[in-house]
């Protein structure tokens, strides 16, 4: 069953800061410049999530704020970088981390809100952008702050030989919504472009260890005319998604990287999807328990959708402006029955 799901009760959290301060390796770590991929230079912004637990009277949140920070102090030692800065090397031209240890950002805030009355997690809250710390505010200049802040239905597929995923079918139904969302008669022609990013892990010779924390992403890409997009059936958009990724082998990628350095930009494209079903955050325990939910925080991007997973399937985070998302809302309404969706 497909939802449009409604305006969350309360988005204003109510924060009241306690703590706000830097936290360095526990022990003394080399200072050293670290290298950026060219994707790491292309990719250069961050994705606030947010995880939310029940209470657990065993772990007051003083506890909670405590361990984590003694938590950070422990990884910072082994992902040094983290605690950097960027800076620009003025002989190649290019950004790196200059690994000194300067700190990474931790905030403490109390919120008068209960989780019950935040509503359904699924909904892309705005309230949850007052989670997303960007600044501490007793570090001065922007170039002093920190990089990172840690806070507390089948018949219409059709048939296919091309193995199919929800990511396939959610993202060509995301992909047909967006383009028609723009398409009139006197537009038939223009062509509508699907980026899909991929992990390369896996595609590269040799693989790249699981182990390995920079962008191992690039994009797919899937094309058509608005016209086409109307007009096929749904199947052949699932599968051209689907066999898109089928395209990044190892030379191709290697070139697109060799590309990126060139061209100094990203492939272009219409709009990009981005999965996070795989990534399974609601997955860890931590000592007070597992997140009731993990997600994105609402992003001010308006050309790319977060797809995570949902309690019975998938969710899609879409961010774009007001009208064009009143037309995208009418075509997924549209393209189910009415009897499937609320």
């Amino acid at each position: 069953m497909a939802f449009v799901l409604p305006v969350p009760p309360m988005q204003d959290l109510k924060l009241k800061l306690q703590q706000s301060t830097l936290v360095s390796p526990a022990k003394q770590t080399e200072n050293k410049a670290f290298f950026l991929s060219n994707i790491d230079q292309m990719l250069n912004f961050d994705v606030p999530t947010v995880h939310f637990f029940k209470a657990n009277p065993d772990f007051p949140p003083e506890t909670v704020a405590k361990s984590l920070k003694m938590a950070l102090e422990r990884v910072l030692v082994h992902y040094d970088f983290l605690a950097g800065r960027f800076k620009l090397n003025l002989q190649s031209g290019r950004l790196e981390i200059d690994c000194n240890s300067a700190g990474m950002g931790f905030v403490v805030a109390t919120s008068e809100c209960l989780l019950d009355e935040l509503g359904d997690f699924a909904y892309p809250n705005l309230g949850f952008r007052q989670l997303a710390i960007r600044t501490l505010d007793n570090l001065g200049p922007e170039v002093d702050q920190p990089m990172c802040y840690a806070g507390q239905s089948k018949e219409s597929i059709g048939s296919t030989t091309t193995k199919i995923t929800v990511l396939s079918v959610v993202a060509a139904l995301i992909w047909r919504c967006k383009a028609l969302a723009n398409y009139t008669e006197y537009n038939k022609d223009r062509v509508s472009t699907l980026l899909n990013v991929v992990d390369l892990r896996s595609r590269l010779n040799p693989p790249l260890p699981n182990s390995y924390c920079g962008n191992a992403v690039l994009v797919a890409y899937s094309s058509a005319t608005c016209e086409d997009i109307e007009q096929w059936p749904f199947s052949k958009l699932v599968e051209m998604v689907a066999e898109a990724p089928k395209r990044l082998t190892d030379e191709y990628a290697k070139s697109v990287i060799d590309w990126l350095e060139i061209k100094q930009r990203l492939p272009c494209g219409e709009y990009m999807v981005s999965s996070w079903l795989r990534m399974r955050f609601g997955e860890v325990v931590y000592p007070w328990g597992k997140p009731v939910h993990s997600g994105p925080v609402v992003s001010h991007r308006k050309d790319i959708c977060w797809i995570f997973p949902g309690v019975d399937g998938a969710n899609a985070l879409v961010s774009l402006p007001a009208k064009e998302m009143e037309r995208f809302v009418a075509c997924f309404r549209e393209f189910f029955p009415k009897s499937i969706i609320n």
